[in-house]
């Protein structure tokens, strides 16, 4: 899609927009597993997928550095956060030799990619998944998702260490605060 790899801004945008409105069938996502892999261990060029991960893991330390301790305002955090959780999927992972395991598991049918945005019925003993009027009953459910910074469990201990006000949220952003030496800022200061 990109020319030599030398996006102008416009096309970069167009891709970024078309990139996070779409969404794949398990046949995509597998085929993108592939590609990713292929790429990762120089079996095929990289391409804009590549590029745009590549480029925002290159910047990511002085991203980090510039937003920082207050270096980005309280009413960007919430579109720099979405932004940045999908270029952190695109830069960071997963490694390459897990996505070969992956891979293995989807071709010997262990893992099924088709009810990837399928709704979880649950009754007794027993999980069915449900997508547009097909589906399937399932052993396992494996929820391979990290969570955002600001999902963390009520009844965690990260919930009690903040309701104790032993630490704090960042304004804005939601994740816990932490002063230049990586430690957490109480809500005392």
């Amino acid at each position: 899609q990109f020319p030599e790899m030398k996006p102008t801004t416009k096309q970069l945008a167009h891709w970024y927009n078309q990139w996070t409105s779409s969404t794949c069938s398990g046949a995509e996502v597998f085929a993108l597993l592939k590609h990713a892999y292929h790429v990762a261990t120089g079996r095929e060029q990289p391409d804009e997928i590549w590029a745009v991960g590549e480029t925002f893991r290159q910047l990511y330390s002085a991203l980090v550095r510039r937003i920082s301790h207050g270096g980005l305002s309280v009413s960007s955090w919430h579109e720099f956060s979405e932004c940045a959780v999908e270029m952190e999927r695109l830069a960071f992972g997963p490694p390459a030799e897990n996505v070969v395991r992956m891979l293995a598991l989807i071709e010997a049918g262990l893992i099924n990619l088709d009810f990837l945005k399928g709704s979880v019925v649950q009754k007794e003993h027993t999980l069915k998944l449900t997508q547009q009027g097909r589906a399937i009953d399932v052993d396992r459910l494996v929820h391979a998702v990290i969570p955002h910074s600001q999902q963390f469990a009520k009844d965690s201990i990260l919930s009690k260490i903040i309701s104790a006000g032993w630490a704090r949220c960042i304004q804005g952003a939601g994740g816990i605060e932490v002063n230049r030496s990586g430690r957490p800022v109480a809500v005392t200061g």
